[in-house]
């Protein structure tokens, strides 16, 4: 049989499968072949005869298992072949050949589907019951019911062979799957935590090397943020293989405070975060991480604003803009913002704004049970002014 756990088995699979069972019904041919030799027939009658025989068995061997891959008119085909060649012994076996038609019954079971099955080997049986009243056998019932069980038992076993390897192939695909979603949930980690922290990083030994050529004392304590920052990341890196990383909104507003100013951007943040619903602030922390990584890196601004709400957050700049065709500000970092938001059911809406700068904003639809303590009202966000069609873009 077709091994279960092959995803798509050959004409040779199958026969090695096939063959070691098959081969136990080669002992009733060789009782039919020794019946004709002991018949009272001419030799050249008995010589055709045994030519039956061995084709059968050849065929039943070595045919019916490559067969199972063909397309059914040939499966067909194959089967009024056999059973041509079965009528060729009637001069010598009379009706003792539907013996060669359980052969045919079973190759119809293990090439065809359960109903095509039926109507086979139904034919074949009414054809049994009429041979035995012409040549008056003594057992046609008998006969009849061994050849519908056995191609019926045959077909169930081949099609739960079937679904076994259909089962094993799905989980397996399953498994890849898991393994291709893991890869890109670390390759997006890694942008996120590496992108930021080494953007940091570059803005502090920047100032640090200008507070060098100055001589200036603050050099040293620059220097050591770098350090520090160098070892967050590591850690960070560290965590996100184990799969135990824990992103916070307020920490990453902190953060982003510390990283525009050294880039020389004056930070506009709220003072706190306890309007956030508590099941959005890991993903608000991951937005305003990217934002305002693609703020230090791309908007020659001077100040940056983030602004929250229990269900949204927003990100804005008064830089140049950004153009979101080029794929190393539109690429894999706000791709993969996007799918983090999507996947939390929320949308991101990101764009240039009419009077110059560019902003992120996070909406989620469904909002986590929010935290009891508020912040002010004063500190919502306004709402992004309209902007002519096509100078942003949802991404969704």
């Amino acid at each position: 049989m077709a091994d279960p756990g092959s995803k798509a088995p050959t004409a040779q699979q199958m026969r090695r499968h096939w063959i070691p069972g098959a081969s136990i019904g080669m002992v009733f041919l060789l009782f039919s072949a020794s019946d004709i030799l002991r018949s009272h027939h001419s030799t050249l009658w008995q010589m055709l005869g045994l030519v039956v025989v061995v084709l059968t068995g050849a065929s039943y061997l070595f045919v019916t298992p490559a067969a199972m891959l063909w397309p059914i008119k040939k499966q067909l085909g194959l089967l009024v072949g056999l059973l041509a060649l079965s009528s060729l012994a009637w001069p010598v076996a009379g009706s003792d050949l539907v013996g060669f038609w359980m052969f045919i019954g079973i190759s119809a079971g293990a090439m065809l589907s359960m109903r095509n099955t039926t109507i086979v080997v139904g034919t074949l049986a009414v054809g049994m019951l009429l041979l035995s009243r012409i040549d008056h056998h003594s057992a046609p019932l008998e006969f009849a019911g061994t050849l519908i069980g056995l191609s019926l038992w045959m077909c169930a076993f081949m099609g739960n062979l079937k679904l076994t390897r259909e089962l094993r192939q799905t989980r397996q695909e399953l498994a890849d799957a898991a393994v291709v979603a893991e890869r890109e949930r670390i390759g997006r980690d890694l942008h996120d935590i590496l992108g930021h922290s080494l953007t940091a990083i570059a803005v502090k030994a920047g100032l640090a090397r200008r507070l060098v050529e100055r001589r200036a004392d603050g050099a040293v304590q620059e220097i050591a943020e770098v350090e520090r920052l160098a070892r967050e990341a590591l850690a960070d890196v560290r965590a996100t293989a184990s799969g135990y990383r824990e992103v916070s909104v307020g920490a990453e507003i902190a953060v982003a405070a510390m990283v525009l100013r050294a880039a020389g951007i004056t930070p506009h943040v709220p003072l706190a975060v306890e309007e956030v619903a508590p099941g959005a602030r890991e993903l608000f922390g991951y937005v305003v991480r990217e934002a305002v990584t693609n703020v230090v890196r791309h908007s020659g601004a001077r100040s940056c604003a983030i602004t929250l709400g229990a269900d949204w957050v927003e990100i804005r700049d008064d830089g140049m803009g950004v153009d979101l065709s080029d794929p190393v500000i539109g690429g894999s970092g706000l791709s993969g913002l996007c799918q983090r938001v999507r996947e939390a059911g929320g949308v991101l809406d990101v764009g240039s704004m009419p009077g110059g700068g560019f902003f992120v904003r996070a909406t989620l639809a469904v909002v986590p049970e929010a935290a009891e303590s508020r912040v002010p009202e004063a500190r919502e966000a306004p709402a992004v002014p309209a902007v002519p069609v096509g100078a942003h873009d949802t991404l969704r």
